[in-house]
């Protein structure tokens, strides 16, 4: 029986594979590999439903590859970043921040981090609906368990992955939102470090030393082995870095970017910060004309209103549940397949992962 929560690379197929190896040929190896790191993600989806998380359509297998097809998205945020390389106006970096805010809440309410919020992880609908994508990094966060630490794109990596602590949480997902919005702000990454050891470097000439346990774990990583890190000879806070930045903007910005962990904002704290108030105003007045509009066409057309309720009520009632099955076409090698639940057929595919056997 398959646990939909187990964290299936890390902790639970590992331990095995020294055991499996010398049982198994080439042609049987690679081909469970692929079925068990695509498991892996296909799992995060099947169990995270949200409005702001790219809804996987369908894992199948042909040709001996493992697909995994989304929705699809009409772009990226870093198209976005493309279009406008002065800065996002401001309306939009609310809006994608309090989607993008609303989709991570959800997923660490449910114990899992993300682990690689990026600019090219956040999709974006023609409709203006943000999508977080690709959980090939993503985690069920487990209490007292150790988790690799070279997780995430290097410039929204927090200080305690580029140390090499390995025992860290959620807050590395808040402090790569705080990165990409402070990108969002000016059109340029915050600190595009060309190493690791830059990348501190460039975080603490802005945000001063790290703290003593990050230190200790930096000086006994056997990966920095002889490497210090420079000492800045000049300080640029981000009050110097966003001098034009609204007052609000930047102390979301400083709560997301703090260097103990254990001091930044969850992202329910952030969702309710002031800088959000003139959105969730926006939003209530949105609903309440939504709201007046529908009552308005149930007034004119109530016979058309009650038919097509009827109809879709219809719709949801009868389509049926299929769980992901596994067949065993193939001796070693497990097929998966998701039957969609509720999916319109018009759905149209943004794009599939495959793995390939060597």
């Amino acid at each position: 029986m398959l646990d939909p929560c187990m964290p299936w690379t890390d902790s639970f197929l590992l331990p095995y594979l020294p055991r499996v190896f010398p049982l198994l040929k080439r042609d049987v190896i690679f081909p469970l590999l692929a079925a068990c790191f695509t498991l892996d993600t296909s799992l995060f989806f099947w169990q995270l439903k949200h409005p702001n998380l790219v809804n996987l359509i369908e894992v199948f297998r042909r040709k001996r590859k493992m697909h995994l097809v989304f929705e699809y998205c009409d772009h990226t945020l870093l198209n976005e970043l493309e279009r406008n390389p002065n800065g996002v106006a401001d309306g939009v970096i609310k809006s994608v921040l309090w989607q993008t805010l609303q989709a991570l809440n959800f997923c660490h309410k449910h114990n899992c981090i993300h682990r690689d919020v990026k600019p090219e992880n956040i999709l974006i609908t023609k409709q203006g609906i943000i999508k977080i994508c690709d959980f090939g990094f993503a985690r069920i966060l487990i209490p007292g368990d150790a988790y690799t630490d070279y997780v995430a794109t290097r410039w929204y990596r927090a200080p305690e992955l580029l140390v090499g602590d390995t025992q860290y949480g959620s807050s590395v997902d808040v402090w790569a939102t705080g990165c990409v919005f402070a990108e969002l702000l000016t059109g340029q990454p915050l600190w595009p470090g060309k190493s690791d050891v830059d990348q501190l470097y460039l975080i603490i000439r802005t945000l001063g030393k790290l703290i003593p346990r990050h230190q200790s774990i930096f000086k006994s990583n056997q990966f920095f082995h002889g490497i210090s890190i420079p000492e800045p000879e000049d300080m640029e806070t981000l009050e110097e870095k966003f001098s034009d930045a609204h007052p609000l903007a930047l102390n979301f910005m400083k709560e997301c970017l703090k260097m103990n962990p254990d001091d930044r904002l969850t992202c329910a704290q952030l969702l309710e910060i002031p800088y959000f108030d003139s959105f969730r105003e926006d939003q209530i007045k949105r609903k309440a004309r939504n709201a007046g509009r529908n009552r308005r066409r149930q007034q004119l057309f109530p016979d058309a209103v009650r038919i097509l309720r009827r109809h879709s009520e219809g719709r949801r009632l009868n389509t049926p549940f299929s769980p992901p099955r596994m067949t065993s076409s193939r001796p070693g090698f497990p097929d998966f397949l998701h039957t969609p639940t509720g999916e319109s057929p018009s759905s149209s595919l943004y794009f599939a992962e495959h793995f390939t056997e060597n």
